[in-house]
């Protein structure tokens, strides 16, 4: 949770350092890198870990050609690198940069965008501030501005210190007439020097970290937030913001690029410590940042410099407000950029209407969405000196980034001081009041850390005197004198000490000793008048003292209490210490049971399966750990030994199919193969061990092996759509299948293809495959033998196949892949500037129209570098007949056939004939790399009484013959060509068939001459004929 007591925020913020903490840069795993997409490419964020010659350093990766782009914040040593693209892959570049033992942080540049949903249209109108009602909302579902204003109206602390709220955004009217925009007295403006030696030249009046001058521009979305946190007040013009009186600082840096924004942060960052270090001399007195703008969908891990600025930020005394999404999304599932940083001086805003509702298009997350704020049609400043309403959760957010710049103003002398004195525990402090002083609204209850709408009001009532407790006597409770307690490895039975209130608001501490408390061994603060420990916290605090397991140590425990404000004076509880024994006691070993699976069970694994295999079990003795294993054909005989999840502590195992199928693959299983055995679990205490009173019968399969690999992308609803469609297709074919997900074009992982009759690799838009899926169907390619049943089989759909691999330009440019190895080059991105085309088949599907609604269906051609002999136009675009959409190729070794279309895009024409078109272009492409260049349709519509299979005419033939065979119901029909031999050639029919009579065109054309033999099967039925082929 975002909340977090006072207590804890002062003692955890000297663990903070200045740019980044423990958690963010924890969670700088692989996985997330590779996942990451939304970057530019070429450039990396870097943070040394001490002042660097950035220059030299990059001398170290001449391999990529690395060089500074720009300094971001000099004196914070962050730079923004560059790397050349075709040197190396992303992850690969940000890796070895990371790898420097001189560097702190290093990310990718990401891009972000501004949070707006634009409404293209004075106090009275101003909702937001004062609800009557007035729109058709409901009274008083507002911040209660009026209200807050009889204690304070903004402008300047108690102490004097002039507030700004710096809006990093796109810029503001600087000379807005309901504005009062800051201004730098130290700097001269238009001089070209930096007058105030703060680093920044001419930053009049803020800066613009996008052309890192002091240019700011009129932004309609960065001048409307303006207003909402500080348009004048009470000066007879326009509309008033949260504060009447308040300087705002325009920083321009909420589009483009991640460097942008941590430019923008990190000027912001620079004039609050030169306020703080000059004691109000120098710099400015920012109290927040409002950040209207994000990333949806961002993960904390991906952006570590980013939100490590807030802990910076908050360190000297910044709070920052940041938008949530502006779509009905759970940020705690999906992810969002800022607003699940983890950073406790951040506070995520959602929207809220003028019923009180949350936005129907606003995000939430009950722990990262910290509170609800007006944002639906707010009244605000724009550019021209003028006034409109916008809706999103930009405007949501500056009502919290004013609130805070109010709270200042509102605050008491003894908060401003602490401000000054401990300005990171002031703005904790602060957080704490804005939170729990939230009107509480069942449509943010259970979705938001505070349950609850800004109340500006109730949150002054809160600052306006400090509460400082009197600490008053008070007494510990239990456990009583003499007591024993024991812990256990893991357990999770509960202790809880309990003691009296010394005053509203105070804090406590936990101390023992031994022999006495003099000596202190264990000291754990408390925010309230008890302590929980579980017996496995306990046992883990013993072990940590070097007590064994059986140990003991005796004692004394007591309570201090302390008050936070103004100074941090104690006292003890006034009957302690009271004498205590400690015990790490060993686990008990008691019989428990085997739940699931079920006795008798098969799993079956798969290499393409990553889905959880789950098995459970009731525990044995508190604190106890387990081992599950399985033995084949008895338990007796061990071939699996697996620890229970959470390091053996828990009572169940999860393991991913795909693992588990790598692991049977290891113990020398094939595909298809199964091992037959048993199961059970054993527990342990440390000393013995007892196994499961049951043992369960189970089967591991390995799934067969597919007959067709389909490659998809996973990351794009179109890309699964496609999946699903060939999915389908292919059972309708009775033929099997194996599924890999290639996750767009940045994809790390890859499987081998080999065995598999027929690939599929299915592109999206621009996710066409990545290097290494590139490079693993090089290696299928080249796999293939020289009979047609050997060969490799490869089918590419994707309208971006030949942008990405033979445009000149492209990162993914892979010529000799494209022309040398597949067969065609790049001609266009679609013919013509209409999206949507009508194709029709060449080679395949001859003269049968379909169409496709793709945006940019690809013009390609045969390439120049094959024999013309192995080259095949399929499909063309029927209003450009010299456009090609399909090129195919008949290798030595492998068969290719590339259709420049998505699968989700191709359907039929108006003139197309019945039944799918996916399916037409799919078992058409599919009988082109299997060589089987036959064409099947129905001869009238006559039910026949009998199956029966014709001779083939004419025969002898060369090279082309028809079949004729009838069927009196449906059902799977198969009509399969052998060699003299019985080995089989080609397969003319394998699928579904309705009743009635039909023909099979045969065209053996790659083959040779002699004695053939032809077979159906459908049903009961069978029947075998011979022919001749004679060239």
């Amino acid at each position: 949770m975002k909340i977090v007591s006072v207590l804890i925020g002062i003692i955890l913020i000297v663990l903070i350092s200045l740019s980044v903490n423990d958690t963010t840069e924890s969670n700088n795993n692989l996985s997330n890198y590779y996942e990451d997409n939304n970057y530019k490419e070429g450039e990396i964020i870097v943070m040394f870990n001490t002042e660097t010659d950035a220059q030299a350093f990059v001398t170290n990766y001449d391999a990529i050609n690395l060089t500074v782009k720009e300094k971001l914040i000099p004196h914070m040593n962050v730079y923004l690198l560059e790397y050349d693209i075709s040197r190396s892959q992303p992850v690969d570049a940000l890796m070895s940069v990371l790898r420097s033992d001189k560097v702190a942080i290093a990310q990718f540049n990401h891009y972000v965008k501004e949070r707006s949903i634009p409404n293209d249209t004075r106090f009275a109108e101003q909702w937001d501030k004062n609800n009557t009602g007035q729109t058709g909302g409901t009274p008083d579902a507002d911040i209660d501005a009026p209200e807050a204003w009889d204690i304070s109206t903004g402008g300047v602390t108690v102490l004097g210190d002039t507030i700004v709220v710096a809006i990093v955004d796109g810029g503001q009217q600087v000379n807005h007439p309901d504005l009062d925009t800051w201004v730098n007295w130290g700097e001269i403006p238009g001089n070209g020097i930096d007058d105030d030696n703060n680093g920044y030249i001419d930053d009049v009046n803020g800066w613009n970290a996008s052309s890192n001058n002091g240019n700011i521009p009129a932004n309609n979305h960065g001048t409307h937030c303006a207003g909402i946190a500080g348009a004048k007040g009470n000066n007879n013009l326009g509309v008033a913001g949260v504060n009447q009186v308040v300087k705002t600082m325009p920083v321009v840096g909420s589009s483009s690029l991640e460097a942008t924004v941590i430019k923008a942060y990190g000027y912001v960052l620079k004039q609050r410590m030169r306020y703080n270090q000059s004691n109000g001399t120098q710099g400015a007195f920012v109290v927040s940042t409002n950040s209207s703008f994000g990333v949806d969908n961002g993960q904390p891990a991906n952006y570590p410099l980013w939100c490590a600025f807030y802990d910076s930020l908050g360190r000297e005394g910044i709070l920052s407000a940041g938008a949530g999404p502006n779509n009905n999304v759970n940020i705690d599932v999906v992810g969002d950029i800022p607003t699940t940083c983890p950073s406790n001086f951040l506070l995520a805003v959602t929207n809220t209407t003028n019923t009180d509702a949350k936005n129907s298009g606003a995000g939430y997350g009950v722990i990262n969405m910290d509170l609800g704020a007006p944002g639906t049609s707010i009244l605000s400043t724009i550019p021209t000196s003028n006034y409109g309403l916008l809706t999103g959760t930009s405007m949501a957010t500056p009502q919290v980034a004013g609130a805070i710049g109010l709270l200042h103003a509102g605050a008491s002398s003894i908060f401003i001081n602490l401000m000054k004195n401990d300005p990171d525990s002031a703005a904790l402090l602060f957080k704490q009041f804005i939170l729990s002083s939230v009107d509480t609204l069942p449509s943010l209850t259970g979705i938001t850390v505070s349950n609850g709408r800004l109340n500006v009001h109730k949150m002054l009532k809160k600052a306006a005197t400090a509460n400082v407790p009197v600490l008053n006597p008070f007494q510990i409770r239990t456990p009583a004198a003499g007591s024993r307690i024991t812990s256990l490895p893991n357990g999770t039975n509960e202790y809880t000490i309990t003691w009296d209130t010394s005053a509203t608001g105070a804090t406590y501490r936990f101390i023992f000793g031994s022999p006495n408390t003099s000596i202190r061994k264990i000291s754990i603060p408390s925010g309230t008048n008890s302590l929980t420990l579980t017996s496995g916290q306990l046992d883990n605090i013993l072990a940590g003292l070097g007590l064994n397991t059986g140990d003991s140590i005796v004692g004394q425990w007591d309570v201090w209490t302390y008050r936070q404000l103004p100074v941090n004076d104690s006292l003890k509880a006034s009957n302690g210490p009271r004498t205590i024994t400690f015990k790490r006691d060993r686990p008990s070993l008691t019989s428990f049971n085997l739940s699931s699976p079920p006795n008798g069970t098969t799993v079956t694994t798969s290499v393409f399966n990553n889905s959880n295999i789950n098995i459970n079990w009731t525990r044995s003795g508190d604190g106890t750990t387990y081992k599950w294993k399985f033995g084949s054909p008895l338990i007796s005989n061990l071939k699996l030994t697996l620890q229970s999840n959470n390091s053996g502590i828990d009572s169940n195992l999860t393991v991913v199919n795909s693992s588990l199928d790598g692991i049977l693959q290891g113990l020398g299983l094939n595909a298809g193969d199964s091992l037959v055995g048993q199961w059970a679990v054993w527990a342990y205490n440390g000393n013995d061990s007892i196994k499961s009173t049951q043992t369960y019968a189970l089967t591991l399969k390995r799934q067969s092996k597919g007959s067709v690999m389909i490659i998809y992308d996973s990351t794009s609803t179109n890309g699964r759509i496609s999946r699903d469609s060939v999915i389908a297709n292919l059972n309708t074919m009775s033929v099997t299948f194996d599924l890999f997900n290639r996750k767009g074009n940045t994809g790390t992982e890859s499987v081998s293809y080999r065995g598999y009759k027929n690939v599929i690799l299915l592109g999206e838009g621009t996710s066409v495959m990545s290097n290494i899926v590139k490079d693993s169907l090089k290696s299928y390619l080249n796999s293939g033998g020289t009979t047609v049943q050997t060969k490799s089989k490869l089918i590419i759909f994707g309208e971006d196949v030949g942008y990405q691999l033979d445009r000149s330009g492209s990162a993914y440019l892979d010529t000799a892949f494209a022309r040398g190895m597949l067969g065609f080059r790049y001609i266009a991105d679609r013919p013509g500037s209409v999206t949507g085309q009508g194709i029709i088949g060449v080679t395949i599907n001859p003269g049968i129209p379909d169409s496709t609604n793709g945006t940019y269906p690809e013009v390609i051609a045969k390439s120049l570098s094959l024999p013309t002999s192995e080259l095949y136009d399929l499909y063309r675009f029927r209003n450009y007949p010299d456009s090609m959409n399909a090129i195919g190729r008949i290798g030595s070794n492998y068969s290719v056939a590339v259709l420049g279309v998505d699968v989700e895009s191709i359907k039929p024409a108006g003139d197309s004939p019945s039944g799918s078109a996916v399916y037409r272009l799919l078992r058409g492409a599919m009988d082109f790399v299997g060589q089987t260049s036959t064409s099947i349709s129905e001869l009238n519509s006559q039910l026949p009484d009998d199956y029966s299979l014709s001779q083939n005419y004419p025969n002898p033939f060369n090279p082309v013959t028809t079949i004729n065979f009838s069927i009196p119901k449906q059902g799977l029909v198969s009509l399969k060509v052998y060699d003299i031999a019985g080995k089989e050639i080609m397969t003319l029919v394998n699928e579904q068939k309705s009743a009635g009579n039909y023909k099979v065109s045969f065209d053996g054309v790659n083959l040779s001459s002699g004695a053939y033999f032809y077979r159906i099967e459908s049903g009961d039925f069978s029947q075998v004929k011979r022919m001749i082929l004679l060239k």
